[in-house]
């Protein structure tokens, strides 16, 4: 699947936005100068045109462009995840202010909420005009994941199996060297150490019997 690239989106996105009636050429041109020129946009609709994406109407001297039922019904989807997405993060936005006692594993459990969104959406997104739809979500992802997102997800990880370590001391033994192998085995070694030592020191230490018996008398 190739994906179009934003010089395309956005010229077959103005044209979906105008609906079943489309947009009239010179309108088109006119919008679209502050971002490309007009040999550039004459490019990208004879692409649009000839993939399928749009249909051109002429009517006199007048010239419409028209996107496709299929990209119309595509931005209906698109519309949709977005506004689902958006509803849950202004929902994760709240709870951050929220002066609450269980505040961290509620936003924990809306952190969860919005990563099935996105999985949701991705999945249903492949279904309509993937080329145009999902480059275009995935665009609105990277920018709330570079925002706070990403500092985020890591705490729906869990601890990698000792399998997953195993396959990734392979991987990096095979692209890195043996020298980086090693070296990762140490550092994981010596962090696996020290969280088994700091789980000792957290379990409550049971009284021995002398103190139990002072405790009596």
């Amino acid at each position: 699947m190739e994906f179009l690239d934003k010089k395309h989106r956005i010229v077959v996105i103005s044209i979906a936005q105008g609906g079943p009636a489309g947009i009239d050429r010179d309108d088109l041109f006119q919008s679209m100068s502050l971002v490309m020129s007009k040999d550039t946009l004459s490019h990208v609709l004879e692409d649009l045109y000839f993939d399928g994406s749009i249909n051109i109407l002429r009517d006199g001297r007048e010239v419409r462009y028209v996107a496709s039922k299929d990209i119309r019904e595509s931005m209906i989807a698109l519309e949709l995840q977005k506004y689902r997405l958006a509803e849950k993060l202004e929902a994760l936005k709240e709870l951050s202010k929220a002066q609450d006692k269980d505040k961290a594993e509620v936003i924990l459990n809306s952190v969860k909420e919005i990563a099935v969104i996105l999985s949701d959406s991705i999945l249903n997104l492949m279904k309509s005009s993937p080329s145009l739809t999902l480059p275009e979500y995935l665009d609105i992802v990277d920018a709330i994941n570079k925002d706070f997102l990403s500092k985020l997800v890591p705490l729906l990880e869990g601890k990698p199996s000792k399998r997953e370590l195993e396959v990734l001391m392979k991987l990096v033994s095979r692209y890195r060297g043996e020298k980086d192998a090693e070296k990762l085995k140490l550092v994981l070694d010596k962090l696996y150490a020290s969280e088994e030592q700091k789980k000792k020191e957290e379990e409550p230490q049971p009284k021995n019997e002398g103190q139990v018996q002072d405790n009596k008398s």
